[in-house]
């Protein structure tokens, strides 16, 4: 699926959540490294802020400037990341999620250090 399909089914905003490494090169039979791409960054403080909250919604997802389509559409073969929640309008994550924070377990603690430092902000009492 190329960025304008991808655009097209509303899948995200030019993110290609795949784990296939376009760039080549290496040994053959040797995996390529995952890249930590900015649609990548994202999704972990999608997890992150889902996580802390138990559940999360749409326009929490699209807040972080991707599409909501790969979280809560199946396409094809493919199962939908997350499952609709006991509220209407929330989401909560499934078996079917790809494991971003286990792919990228350093950058996936930054997010969560920044999370908190950025809620520990809003709740100072005066």
């Amino acid at each position: 699926m190329n960025a304008r399909s991808a655009r097209n089914q509303g899948f995200g905003r030019f993110c290609f959540f795949g784990d296939a490494n376009l760039s080549g090169g290496g040994a053959p039979g040797v995996p390529a490294p995952r890249r930590l791409t900015p649609c990548k960054e994202s999704a972990l403080r999608v997890i992150a802020l889902m996580r802390r909250q138990g559940s999360i919604t749409s326009k929490q997802i699209a807040d972080h400037g991707i599409g909501t389509g790969y979280w809560t559409q199946p396409y094809g073969e493919r199962k939908a990341w997350l499952a609709k929640g006991p509220v209407r309008g929330q989401w909560v994550e499934t078996e079917h999620m790809p494991p971003f924070d286990k792919q990228h377990p350093e950058a996936y603690t930054l997010v969560l250090q920044e999370l908190a430092n950025s809620l520990q902000g809003e709740f100072t009492l005066t």
